[in-house]
């Protein structure tokens, strides 16, 4: 790829990023001869058409060739934690404490993009096999774009699993589609 064509493929990218309707989506993007294209997944027919539409933004792209896959979140953002995780203490005891009304909320500091999805998940994989508070040998971890899933069954609370994926360094969020098990006992 020559270096103008580099240049167009990392504005495109940058554009991508920062844009408020896709962000952090998995987006990748190729230029040859001004041609822009550009594949991976986004939720929505609306992100894709952004995302072309970003391509063509930039001057020197005359042909963008989509081949984005929309793939409908089947999550449901209930479960989820993003970029923060919440505790209860007293904000003097935490330089990043939540603005509002409610002041024992804390949020912890994470920076995107300093690590990548593959250290993610190798290092949230060693924390759960670490821990001993849940039994969490049969959940699966797969982090995309640094926001770290949970997959499996577990023998526990699930908001112990998510507290701890998130306390690895990287992790922008979680989302949790941990079944509990119920533990058999009698009496």
């Amino acid at each position: 790829m020559a270096v103008a064509s580099k240049l167009s493929a990392l504005r495109i990218k940058a554009n991508i990023i920062a844009d408020d309707v896709l962000g952090l989506m998995d987006v990748e993007v190729d230029v040859k001869d001004h041609v822009a294209v550009l594949r991976g997944q986004v939720q929505t027919d609306a992100q894709k058409q952004r995302a072309e539409n970003l391509a063509y933004n930039i001057e020197e792209i005359d042909e963008v060739i989509n081949e984005i896959q929309v793939v409908e979140s089947k999550q449901t953002p209930v479960d989820a934690h993003f970029g923060y995780s919440l505790i209860q203490t007293d904000p003097s005891e935490i330089p990043y404490a939540v603005p509002g009304p409610i002041s024992t909320l804390v949020a912890s500091e994470q920076f995107a993009g300093e690590f990548t999805d593959e250290q993610i998940e190798k290092a949230v994989r060693d924390k759960l096999a670490r821990q001993s508070v849940v039994d969490a040998s049969d959940v699966k971890v797969k982090s995309t774009n640094q926001i770290v899933y949970l997959q499996g069954s577990i023998k526990g609370d699930a908001n112990q699993l998510q507290d701890i994926a998130l306390s690895v360094r990287g992790v922008m969020g979680v989302y949790s589609n941990l079944s509990e098990d119920e533990i058999a006992g009698g009496i």
